[in-house]
């Protein structure tokens, strides 16, 4: 059986590793959460879209812009348009670190000596020099990481694109409208005599109105001549 170590012959490794042993990790879900995001330095390759500290309502505006820009119909373009919102709020993250960056490396470089009077662009300079020499150039890693946000938001916006291109060429092309005939109106009374064949005179009605060529006259003339001269003999 080995001798118990008093604490004060322990090593500090040693004894953060017994008392690590006798953790079981957070419980509460906001530990769990916190936990998570333990190894992330600068969240240049984070998994998780909305890192500590960033506006939550911010990204879900961002997001509901590219929905009613694009209007998904279907659950592989809702899915490709928050792909572009994801690649964009990243986008601006990276934006935002580089500007964090060179300020910092313009602040270091500058600090504490005659540079701090230099014009604007020589202290820039100086502080991009200065992070080049460090290992794993902040600078250089957020246009990396920049350069690769916006690849992944130019394949989303291409298989968007072409998804929804042969989405329209798989729909059936809708059917030309077919005129409806007009419907048949009723027969209207033909003209009187419209329909005669040529060269037979009708007979004539008792609604027709006399010739007026002067021929009824000469009849009527020729009836009275006969009756005044029956009358006489």
């Amino acid at each position: 059986m080995q001798p118990q170590l008093s604490p004060e012959k322990l090593s500090r490794s040693e004894q953060a590793r017994i008392n690590g042993a006798k953790s079981h990790g957070p419980v509460t879900a906001e530990g769990k959460e916190r936990s998570s995001l333990n190894a992330v330095k600068h969240g240049v390759f984070s998994a998780h879209v909305l890192l500590r500290g960033e506006s939550q309502e911010d990204y879900w505006n961002l997001l509901h812009s590219y929905r009613d820009l694009y209007k998904p119909t279907d659950i592989i373009e809702n899915g490709l348009i928050q792909d572009l919102a994801d690649a964009r709020w990243r986008i601006d993250r990276m934006k935002r670190q580089e500007t964090l960056e060179w300020n910092r490396a313009t602040y270091e470089a500058t600090y504490g000596n005659d540079a701090a009077d230099y014009p604007a662009d020589a202290r820039h300079a100086m502080g991009h020099r200065q992070s080049c020499t460090r290992k794993g150039n902040p600078l250089e890693t957020c246009r990396r990481a920049e350069a690769r946000y916006r690849r992944d938001f130019d394949r989303a916006l291409k298989a968007l694109q072409q998804h929804r291109k042969q989405k329209s060429q798989n729909e059936p092309e809708p059917q030309p409208v077919q005129p409806q005939p007009e419907p048949a109106s009723a027969p209207q009374d033909p003209e009187i005599y419209e329909n005669e064949p040529s060269g037979i005179t009708p007979l004539a009605s008792e609604h027709d109105p006399l010739p007026n060529d002067g021929t009824h006259d000469e009849e009527v003339m020729t009836l009275a001549e006969l009756i005044r001269r029956s009358i006489r003999s």
